[in-house]
């Protein structure tokens, strides 16, 4: 039998006193990171998953609901953050439990997502999104405000939920059953995803979560009327599979490696699809 069907999930009861509204692995798989509503950041040492002494580190700073984490690519030494009420992203020591620095005049409201992303031209770069309508593109290592900043409220989008990326595009997600593709280096609008097939009852449905496959060749979305949708990246994103929840879905992700993904939902369900 596979190893994760064969034994009992391991919990750690009250983890936080509020909802887990993010998590994420280092890069090495060493260290796991969540975040709360209750403004706080929470490092589990996950190198011995067996063991019943956990190692847990707490880090106070946020002013709101932390909302997204990502741990640096390169450096698992560094945890980015962002969510309600701040409205600049975070970067913190996850040795020291301390902030190092900050990411600013980039946007001015919630902060929803940051996205690892690498440009034409092969640099890693950081991407965020927030409920001012902006997608701004960092390097972080090289300069604490955007290199480039993308604008969707110039089309009527608006608030963007979550980003994701293709080797050329952008592609955002937003509210009112829309999803947008964004050219990587410029900026500039390329088209929309018929996410709400045209004139459907989905059309004033909240998009929640955008995923790109490791191969680049498949966009999955998920949304609050209850549906998961792969979309072909290569033949015009073409809607090519619809999946079903029981209740709004709220995330979904391609697994790394395999053929497979997972989506999250209101209906208590976390679902793995082949």
């Amino acid at each position: 039998a596979h190893p994760l069907r064969a034994q009992q999930p391991s919990k750690k009861q009250m983890h936080h006193q509020g909802s887990i509204y993010c998590i994420d692995w280092s890069s090495k798989g060493k260290l796991l990171a969540t975040g709360s509503n209750d403004k706080l950041i929470k490092i589990i040492v996950t190198s011995d998953l067996t063991s019943k002494e956990v190692l847990e580190m707490q880090i106070a700073g946020h002013k709101g609901t932390v909302r997204t984490l990502l741990f640096d690519p390169q450096d698992e030494h560094t945890l980015l953050s962002g969510g309600t009420v701040d409205n600049n992203i975070m970067l913190w020591d996850t040795e020291e439990g301390k902030q190092k620095s900050l990411l600013v005049n980039g946007h001015n409201d919630d902060i929803h997502s940051i996205k690892p992303c690498v440009d034409t031209k092969h640099n890693e770069l950081i991407a965020s999104c927030s409920k001012d309508g902006n997608v701004c593109i960092w390097d972080f290592n090289r300069n604490n405000k955007p290199i480039r900043v993308i604008n969707t409220n110039e089309r009527g989008y608006g608030c963007v939920n979550d980003i994701t990326f293709t080797s050329e595009y952008v592609v955002s997600a937003h509210v009112k059953g829309k999803v947008a593709v964004w050219d990587m280096q410029s900026g500039k609008y390329i088209n929309e995803i018929d996410y709400a097939n045209s004139n459907s009852s989905s059309s004033g449905i909240e998009v929640r979560s955008v995923n790109t496959s490791l191969d680049g060749k498949y966009l999955l979305c998920c949304g609050f009327d209850q549906k998961v949708k792969i979309f072909d990246v290569v033949n015009e994103f073409k809607c090519v599979k619809v999946l079903e929840h029981d209740d709004r879905v709220v995330s979904c992700k391609w697994h790394p490696v395999i053929p497979c993904f997972v989506s999250t939902s209101a209906d208590k369900t976390a679902r793995v699809w082949l």
